[in-house]
């Protein structure tokens, strides 16, 4: 394992995961990345042609950003990465979407991510990323539970 994504949500479940990383990594000599993803609210455009553009909605995002770069520095701080090669990234997007495209484009070896454990009931309402993720992911997927 060269490549280890590491997705981070501020849940316990994506400590867990990225704990687990750190191990994995350590072991094998691999390096990580740890990405956050924030949902983007801003529209790529209004029309069909015409760029959208919203002082107030940059503010937003620079908000968004600050609040989601503070939890992934906030994660990484409890963690042991001495002698480990990493990096840090914050995308906006689609979550699932984000960690896919990511992990392909990059030829990622193996993606490590936390899992709430929603009842059959919430997933059927609220989704689940990690389903998601297991379903469209590049390479082999490493589920780490809340619990």
């Amino acid at each position: 394992m060269e490549k280890i994504l590491v997705p981070i949500d501020g849940s316990e479940a994506s400590n867990k995961a990225a704990a687990k990383a750190v191990d994995i990594a350590r072991k094998l000599g691999g390096s990580l990345t740890f990405i956050t993803v924030s949902i983007n609210p801003v529209p790529l455009k209004v029309y069909e042609y015409e760029p959208f553009w919203d002082p107030e909605l940059n503010e937003m995002l620079d908000i968004i950003k600050g609040i989601d770069s503070k939890l992934l520095e906030d994660t990484l701080k409890k963690l042991n990465l001495d002698n480990i090669t990493y990096d840090k990234r914050f995308l906006l997007g689609t979550v699932d979407e984000e960690i896919v495209k990511v992990a392909r484009d990059e030829n990622y070896d193996m993606i490590v991510m936390g899992r709430r454990g929603f009842s059959k009931f919430e997933r059927f309402f609220v989704g689940s990323v990690t389903q998601r993720v297991i379903s469209d992911a590049p390479c082999p997927v490493l589920v780490v539970n809340e619990q």
